[in-house]
């Protein structure tokens, strides 16, 4: 009545994948920069999102640097812990991409999980290799067995989530069970590695 119109433009592709939400929203600001509509909404709160992340992962990280430092008031055990915990991201990140899973709003939050449930594996090596100064003994004792049915545990209970019908929630449980596992195999094999090589350079 007024003289305006309405244009609804549907998508052809599934806009859950986040490449095709941002094609899909680029090529309607072609025809008109200010459409607005779900879409837009969920890319532009996805970038807020993820600039919320981003920054939470950084605070958790210093955070947990921090905390290290004050617990081992030690810069090399600190940095002996955090390396099996870069390397656990770097291959969950490559193993989620070679499964073709995407970040999204629900499943991102792993990131900063990973910092602080993944940390502690190593710092219980840490501490057990304190007490008993040859890193070979170690395997004797009850830690690796304590430090494995800890992360089983928390494993199990994350792994649960991608029971959930919501994929969000889903693909975050899938997500943490393979960071968590990651970071268990990184504990078990980079971090004894790392406290050999020490004690024989005596650094």
């Amino acid at each position: 009545k007024d003289g305006n119109y309405l244009v609804t433009v549907y998508p052809s592709k599934d806009l859950s994948a986040l490449g095709n939400l941002k094609e899909f929203v680029r090529e309607v600001r072609k025809v008109d920069p200010s459409a607005t509509d779900n879409a837009v909404l969920l890319l532009e709160a996805g970038k807020e999102v993820t600039k919320a992340f981003v920054m939470a992962g950084s605070i958790a990280f210093m955070a947990i640097v921090i905390l290290l430092l004050f617990m081992f008031r030690n810069l090399i055990d600190t940095v002996l812990v955090l390396i099996p915990l870069v390397v656990a991201m770097i291959y969950s990140g490559a193993i989620a991409v070679f499964l073709g899973m995407n970040l999204n709003f629900a499943n991102i939050i792993a990131l900063p999980l990973l910092f602080s449930l993944g940390i502690a594996y190593g710092v219980y090596f840490i501490f057990r290799q304190k007490k008993l100064k040859d890193i070979s003994t170690i395997v004797s004792t009850s830690t690796p067995r304590a430090i494995l049915f800890s992360a089983l545990t928390t494993m199990g209970a994350f792994g649960s989530l991608i029971l959930s019908p919501h994929r969000g929630t889903s693909s975050m449980g899938l997500l943490l069970l393979i960071a968590l596992s990651m970071a268990l195999l990184c504990t078990f094999t980079i971090l004894p590695a790392l406290l050999q090589y020490r004690s024989e350079k005596k650094f």
